[in-house]
């Protein structure tokens, strides 16, 4: 019985694949060069081992560096979240023991000064800690989570921060610019003995909770707080690669953003010290030349015909916003004249108008039309002494007193262009002759604040004039309305009267005169 085949060929492959053992004189080398195709697969072998060995190697250290480079930005997104929760509980505890305690202990309108847009901004942090603090969790969560980036839910640090960074901008920046004058406010309760005790009893219950040691410190640190933002960003971002943070590219612009937010609130001061010191510059005389004449129309046109005016930089546009913020002042005056007088004439003629009534009900009180004259006197005199009052106190009310606001609203806008004009001409003339002074240092800031800030006034004051003119158009609206429904009911009774007993006002009036000279006559002897 034969083998099976495939023993068979196996027992040929052996046979012919052996060498006979007893007269083997070959060595490793001499048997490698007898069988090259040992030494390519050897050499192979020995390259995948060694490749084996170098990516294991690499995939360790790649491994670690990821892990470190986890370790440090998790560090961060931490730093990030407590700080920001012991902000906020120390503006927590400001509320508590200064703010609640002071309501009753200083004059309301310095506790306003002090603490009103300070507990506006405390109740926006607040809120934006609560969203921050989940998504820096969930960005922790994110990064330690070993499942596929793919299937993990993003979650968006610099998103949120992109969407809060408008609303804290313009919180943040309110209390910047007000900060200085705070900072004078508790100045001055310290200089008070009372309050000071009572400031020092308040500091001591503080400091129990938080490791601010006066009011002082608790109320710097908003502005601390908010320029910290873009190194925190920062710091995060540089830590950060494509891939660890869900949202890496919006890392950057979120660092981008909030620093143009920190050199706009920065910015923000300086202007305030500009417009305080133009503000200082003018005198009481200047200001009331300048809010009762056309002295800054005269200016600019003088202004505007000088050579000069080419070395005045962004001159155009500053000189157009300050013609509308002239036009604008002149035309709220007017306004307001034209109103005060349509009230005095509507009040004298509907005085006029009842004298007038009542003395002919009395002419016509023996005819069958007394009684009915006697009803419009009665309906007249309700309006000339109702309704036209009451028109008077709603005009007072919801159109004269807000349009005296906005006039006095122009006195400090006024006053800065005629600074910058003032300041404008010296400059051209210094520029042309390369000869220039200290005080003209802050001419390109005032400039800058001008371009962007009269847009805004002007914007704010034609809200204000459209909101005065709607609400005078509403009331002479319920003006006219009451007068028809007064008068209307008397007046329709004499579709039904016969005038032929009246007597005419002719004869009434001769009878009358002729009565009163007489009785103005002496008597004869």
């Amino acid at each position: 019985m034969s083998n099976p085949r495939m023993f068979q060929s196996r027992g040929k492959r052996v046979v012919s694949d052996s060498l006979p053992i007893a007269n083997s004189t070959h060595t490793l080398e001499d048997t490698l060069k007898l069988r090259p195709d040992w030494t390519i697969a050897l050499s192979q072998h020995e390259t995948e081992t060694r490749s084996t060995r170098t990516s294991c190697s690499t995939t360790t250290e790649s491994t670690i560096a990821m892990r470190s480079k986890q370790k440090a930005i998790i560090s961060v997104l931490e730093e990030f979240r407590d700080s920001e929760a012991a902000y906020v509980h120390d503006l927590h505890v400001a509320q508590r023991y200064y703010a609640d305690r002071l309501s009753d202990r200083v004059k309301k309108s310095e506790w306003k000064d002090v603490f009103e847009i300070f507990l506006v901004l405390c109740k926006q942090a607040s809120l934006f800690e609560i969203e921050m603090h989940k998504s820096l969790n969930d960005e922790i969560n994110y990064i330690l989570d070993d499942q596929d980036a793919c299937l993990k839910p993003k979650p968006s640090v610099a998103q949120l921060f992109l969407s809060w960074l408008p609303k804290l901008s313009a919180v943040y920046g309110r209390y910047c610019v007000i900060q200085e004058n705070i900072g004078k406010k508790v100045e001055k309760w310290m200089k008070n003995s009372s309050i000071s005790e009572y400031l020092q009893e308040c500091d001591s219950m503080a400091k129990i909770e938080s490791n601010s040691w006066n009011l002082d410190s608790f109320l710097v640190k908003p502005v601390q707080r908010f320029l910290k933002y873009p190194l925190l960003l920062n710091q995060l971002y540089r830590s950060a690669s494509l891939g660890i943070i869900s949202d890496y590219v919006l890392l950057g612009e979120a660092c981008h953003k909030s620093e143009i937010a920190s050199q706009r609130m920065n910015e923000l001061k300086r202007r305030r010290d500009i417009i305080i010191t133009a503000l200082d510059s003018v005198s009481n005389s200047q200001e009331v030349l300048l809010l009762s004449t056309d002295s800054i129309d005269k200016k600019i046109a003088k202004l505007q015909n000088s050579t000069n005016i080419f070395y005045v930089p962004e001159h155009e546009p500053i000189l157009a916003f300050v013609h509308q913020l002239s036009s604008s002042y002149t035309n709220l005056l007017n306004l307001r004249s034209a109103i005060c007088d349509w009230l005095k004439f509507s009040r004298y003629h509907y005085l006029k108008f009842f004298t007038f009534v009542e003395a002919y009900s009395v002419f016509c009180k023996d005819t069958k039309s007394a009684d009915k004259w006697a009803l419009i006197s009665v309906a007249l005199d309700n309006i000339a002494k109702g309704a036209v009052l009451r028109l008077t106190e709603q005009c007072q009310t919801s159109v004269l007193r807000p349009i005296s606001n906005g006039i006095l609203f122009f006195r400090n806008p006024l006053c800065v262009t005629d600074v910058w004009i003032k300041k404008a001409t010296a400059f051209s003339k210094r520029r042309q002759s390369q000869v220039f002074e200290e005080d003209l240092e802050s001419f390109p800031l005032l400039s800058n604040c001008l371009l962007e800030e009269l847009p805004l006034f002007l914007e704010m004051a034609r809200n204000v004039t459209d909101e005065c003119i709607l609400a005078f158009a509403q009331i002479q609206a319920t003006f006219y309305d009451t007068i028809q429904k007064v008068l209307e009911p008397v007046v329709a009774k004499f579709n039904l009267t016969d005038h032929q007993d009246i007597p005419s006002i002719e004869s009434i009036m001769d009878f009358t005169s002729l009565r009163s000279s007489m009785e103005s006559s002496p008597k004869s002897k």
